[in-house]
């Protein structure tokens, strides 16, 4: 995440106590747990910028961790140089299980989805309900390259999976796809990562 931005006018989210969530994020309390979309055992993709993003974030003393789905078949163990859990599915987690299994509390922690998907419902309510703020990282899944894919997203994301509008930050590929959120997203008011 090089930039923060709150976009033109938008309200900084704010974290617990008044504590911008960038500023909580940069304090070594913070525990952050990445959701890989996929198992991280497949190479490249996704996977091997949520592996770097953990890397960096451990070396800044955050206690980045992460959560994903089993591999489909047997792969051998792995040392990852950070915490994982892989489950069975992603679609039925809740905040509690993602505590117990790392052991932190809601109070300094933080959820990055690398997925914008509306099965995450369920964990995204749960993490309001206990107070945890959640980042999207879209990998370009917000982009848009024309009216017609604009249209399909902004009715996905405005009326089907209303997760992004709620969403703590918004962690973006470029400058020009910040620029093109309030398009998509007129009712965020969260922090918008670059």
């Amino acid at each position: 995440m090089d930039g923060v931005g709150n976009g033109s006018g938008r309200q900084r989210c704010l974290g617990r106590d008044g504590v911008s969530l960038s500023q909580s994020i940069l304090h070594s309390c913070v525990n952050v747990v990445h959701v890989f979309p996929y198992t991280p055992r497949m190479s490249g993709g996704h996977s091997h910028a949520i592996r770097n993003f953990i890397a960096c974030q451990r070396a800044k003393e955050i206690n980045a961790v992460g959560i994903a789905p089993k591999a489909d078949k047997e792969a051998p163990e792995t040392s990852w140089g950070f915490p994982l859990v892989e489950v069975d599915s992603l679609w039925n987690l809740h905040w509690a299980t993602l505590a117990e299994r790392f052991t932190i509390p809601p109070v300094s922690s933080l959820v990055n989805f690398h997925s914008v998907n509306r099965r995450f419902a369920p964990l995204l309510a749960d993490l309001r309900r206990a107070g945890v703020p959640y980042v999207l990282t879209s990998h370009g899944q917000l982009s848009f390259q024309n009216a017609w894919r604009w249209l399909k997203k902004f009715v996905y994301l405005n009326c089907l999976n209303r997760g992004p509008i709620n969403a703590a930050g918004l962690h973006v590929l470029t400058t020009f796809a910040a620029r093109r959120m309030p398009f998509l997203l007129p009712g965020y008011e969260g922090l918008e990562l670059i």
